[in-house]
């Protein structure tokens, strides 16, 4: 038999924020930012199966993970619109961004009788992957 659990807890806060123009001339024109942070906490475990009672615990389980996931992010755009005739538009933009991820994955309980008693004996020990990405630029055009 196998069974699973997960306990989790997410809080999260995005926000964006946009000028735009819509002036009667050939010139426009859009700017504004962004924000997003974030947490999650994953708490997960599983039965796999007919197992012994931990000696230390007296859980029954096989294993205990944690997950911690965090975001922080911002970025700042602009863009300019001429547009000389009706059947032409040109634009030229660009953004800024900063986005930093975090994943931190471990295990807090391997029961003795699944690994022979090594906590962390899961591949999940440890584990922390971190994504940053910066400077993001794009220019376009459009012809109607």
């Amino acid at each position: 038999y196998f069974f699973s659990y997960q306990e989790e807890k997410f809080n999260s806060l995005m926000q964006e924020v946009r000028l735009t123009s819509s002036f009667d001339g050939p010139l426009n024109f859009a700017m504004g930012g962004y924000y997003e942070t974030s947490d999650r906490e994953l708490l997960a475990g599983a039965v796999l199966g007919p197992i012994a009672q931990d000696p230390t615990t007296g859980k029954f389980n096989a294993h205990d993970n944690r997950w911690d996931n965090s975001t922080d992010a911002y970025s700042f755009f602009a863009q300019v619109v001429y547009t000389p005739i009706e059947q032409l538009e040109i634009a030229a933009g660009a953004r800024y961004t900063n986005q930093d991820r975090t994943v931190n994955a471990r295990n807090t309980f391997v029961n003795a009788g699944f690994s022979g008693g090594e906590a962390g004996g899961l591949t999940l020990d440890g584990m922390v992957q971190r994504l940053v990405q910066k400077n993001v630029w794009e220019i376009d055009s459009k012809h109607k």
